[in-house]
């Protein structure tokens, strides 16, 4: 199974697991999944990767001349999320850290949307660790949001990655690499 575009260019990688012809398909509500029935008798769910077909879109309109000098403010946008989420990663990576980030301390001025803020923080700083998979900061925010949320597992997975990444930077002097190990050493006592 293939996605394709309206121009009839094919989007990302191939869907394969079927065995037989795929008879219908249909996307989650969100975007994120995509199922599929086939005439061997299965039904399949997928998970869809949208940094892929960005990085796909992106790709495709990059020497088009509304990019070359757009004029629209839609084309405008369109040109920065290309730069920033594709062509410069780590920028697309750092703005959605500090969109997060804002969320948090929204949390400490306004407690009462603590828990909404709290995850909302966790699904941009998801997007900004998709984007910059070393990002020790985001790690480390995305754990303290679990903390809050009492979800130790969680937190536990992501100071355990922030630390490594911290190590391999070589950011092991800074406050956030030593609150990370005071709480991991924590739950080794």
């Amino acid at each position: 199974m293939r996605l394709w575009d309206t121009q009839g260019n094919s989007i990302g990688n191939p869907f394969t697991g079927h065995q037989s012809r795929v008879t219908c398909v249909a996307f989650s509500p969100n975007g994120k999944y995509i199922v599929s029935g086939s005439f061997d008798r299965t039904v399949r769910l997928w998970q869809v990767n949208w940094v892929v077909w960005l990085q796909v879109a992106c790709d495709r309109l990059r020497n088009h001349p509304i990019f070359k000098s757009p004029k629209t403010e839609e084309a405008k946008q369109a040109c920065e999320i290309c730069q920033n989420y594709v062509q410069i990663p780590e920028i697309g990576a750092k703005n959605l850290y500090e969109q997060a980030t804002q969320r948090i301390k929204d949390e400490e001025n306004f407690p009462a949307a603590a828990q909404k803020n709290f995850s909302d923080a966790i699904s941009i700083l998801n997007l900004a660790i998709q984007f910059n998979p070393s990002h020790a900061d985001a790690y480390y925010h995305r754990g303290k949001c679990y903390a809050e949320l009492n979800n130790q597992q969680k937190t536990v997975e992501d100071f355990n990655t922030a630390a490594t990444l911290y190590r391999q930077q070589g950011k092991t002097e800074t406050e956030e690499y030593q609150e990370v190990m005071k709480f991991l050493n924590q739950l080794q006592s």
